[in-house]
């Protein structure tokens, strides 16, 4: 390889490996990773558990409206958070973890109990 080379070696690559025929007794990759469609409906539950709770404090702390978990900038930033922490497959879509508005709002009553129980302790 040379620097004037530029992006024309995997090109050189790609031609030279086609010629070569691949051996057939060759394992796949799909046999070390599980696929896609296998997630674990347990591990998507319980994350959106995780953010159903997160949300309803959420709107609670900052006294958003419970419509904020419809909102496309809601969903933007919940999809970049998956895409940057890697914690479930892209393959999952965002609307199947997303929870609706009214799911949220039956956390409110339990977390204003919890806030009202943590203030009469100070």
């Amino acid at each position: 390889w040379k620097p004037n080379d530029g992006t024309n070696v995997m090109d050189k690559h790609n031609k030279a490996c086609g010629q070569q025929s691949s051996p057939s007794s060759q394992s796949s990759i799909d046999l070390y990773f599980t696929k896609t469609n296998n997630i674990s409906k347990k591990l998507i539950n319980s994350t959106k558990r995780k953010l159903i709770l997160s949300l309803a404090e959420c709107c609670a702390l900052d006294s958003l409206l419970f419509t904020l978990v419809r909102g496309d900038g809601s969903k933007e930033l919940v999809d970049v958070l998956f895409k940057t922490i890697g914690q479930l497959s892209a393959a999952i879509s965002i609307y199947d973890v997303i929870p609706d508005s009214t799911t949220v709002s039956r956390e409110i009553d339990k977390i204003y109990t919890l806030r009202k129980e943590q203030l009469i302790i100070l």
